[in-house]
């Protein structure tokens, strides 16, 4: 849950350093150009009011291990507006003594 806040945080923010921590290369580079088309000093702010997690699928083999996580809750995107309800699914990646990094995002409507 901590990640979710953390890189959510990261993507407001558009701390690049910090996204290229928690993601995988190719993610990393999925984003760049998201990030590089906001309008310049454009502010974000997602409020995550309720977050749950669960682990819908993992395999690992000597290389790495991959767990697939839905996230489900509640955010709110602007200040003057109400929580809404999300769902999304993360592919998380682990190779070695790395820690787990996002190597995938889809939302689920």
């Amino acid at each position: 849950l901590q990640a979710f806040v953390r890189l959510q945080t990261a993507w407001d923010t558009a701390d690049r350093a910090v996204l290229a921590a928690l993601t995988t290369r190719t993610m990393f580079a999925e984003l760049e150009p998201v990030l590089d088309a906001r309008a310049s000093g454009a502010v974000q702010r997602t409020d995550v009011v309720t977050l749950e997690a669960r682990v819908v699928a993992s395999e690992a083999s000597a290389a790495a291990a991959v767990a697939t996580v839905l996230f489900t809750g509640l955010i709110r995107d602007r200040a003057d507006a109400g929580a809404e309800p999300f769902k999304e699914l993360w592919m998380l990646e682990r190779e070695g003594a790395d820690g787990w990094k996002l190597a995938g995002q889809q939302t689920l409507f």
